[in-house]
């Protein structure tokens, strides 16, 4: 009975003029409580809002999007935001007009800050290092002067390397006598070395660093490989011509043995369309005569 009572004296409390007078006043105590909560939160809008003004602020160029080295920076590639003073890196530029269809000087990236330093209203060439494939690296051999005379090859072309280069002769353990038919020097020997190698651009040899001809070659360093037809001093060939190739970090070795070995260096063009490598077997005199048959009688 004494539930059944309670029961029935909560709903009297919200029925009839009663209940309605106790809806209203609980309805003014959540607004006020809401209306409380407002206030706080603008109070401290404001004051946040003070201590951003308080802190000095310039307005800076900011990159909006990634832009690559030594091209043309649109208009819509850059923004202006406003940056705190104290932090603002000297020389950071402040207008758009100092930015847009200028050249970068190196790559940008999304939100970066604009220095004067990074653009320029001249067209910049690429360096060479920034257009290298990651992964590999460019190496420089001289020319044979039957390639600098038709100026056949050009970047984008791919070469096979062929080496002719005296072999020395094995020699059987015990024994110091030097197999018949061969010499002190051993025996020359044609072979494929590296093969699809990548041309990534022919010129002079300042693109080396030296003078046309290049220097001779220091007491007790190997002189550079010869390569196919008339060469010049140093072993660099008469036209003064450079390739530079673009291979891996391992073949850039070889490659550096091939072209101080002391042999004979030709360049084969492949055509762009067949990159698979070919096996190849070592040429000498035996071999030739040999496949041939020639008669050494």
């Amino acid at each position: 009975m004494a539930v059944v009572a309670r029961r029935s004296g909560s709903r009297g409390l919200f029925a009839g003029p009663r209940g309605g007078t106790v809806m209203m006043l609980v309805g003014l105590a959540l607004a006020i409580v809401a209306g409380v909560l407002v206030l706080g939160l603008a109070r401290q809008a404001r004051a946040a809002g003070a201590a951003t003004r308080s802190v000095p602020q310039v307005y800076v160029v900011m990159a909006t999007r990634d832009v690559a080295e030594s091209s043309v920076i649109p208009a819509d590639a850059v923004t202006i935001k406003p940056f705190p003073k104290a932090f603002a890196p000297p020389g950071a530029l402040t207008t758009v007009d100092e930015v847009a269809g200028k050249v970068a000087t190196t790559r940008l990236t999304r939100d970066q800050i604009l220095l004067g330093s990074q653009v320029t209203a001249t067209p910049q060439a690429a360096s060479v290092s920034s257009t290298i494939p990651p992964g590999k690296v460019a190496f420089w051999m001289p020319l044979p002067e039957l390639t600098v005379q038709a100026g056949s090859l050009r970047a984008g072309d791919r070469v096979d390397i062929l080496l002719s280069l005296a072999v020395p002769a094995a020699q059987p353990a015990g024994q110091g006598a030097t197999p018949q038919g061969t010499d002190r020097a051993g025996v020359l020997t044609t072979q494929t070395t590296l093969q699809n190698v990548e041309v990534f651009s022919v010129g002079p040899d300042a693109l080396a660093g030296q003078p046309a001809g290049g220097p001779p070659a220091p007491s007790g360093q190997a002189t550079p490989a010869r390569q196919g037809g008339q060469t010049g001093q140093g072993g660099t060939p008469a036209g003064g011509k450079m390739a530079l190739f673009v291979i891996d970090p391992q073949d850039a070795v070889r490659a550096k043995f091939i072209k101080d070995s002391g042999g004979t260096i030709d360049f084969v063009l492949r055509s762009r369309e067949w990159p698979e490598a070919t096996q190849t077997e070592a040429v000498n005199a035996q071999a030739l005569i040999d496949h041939f048959g020639f008669r050494t009688r």
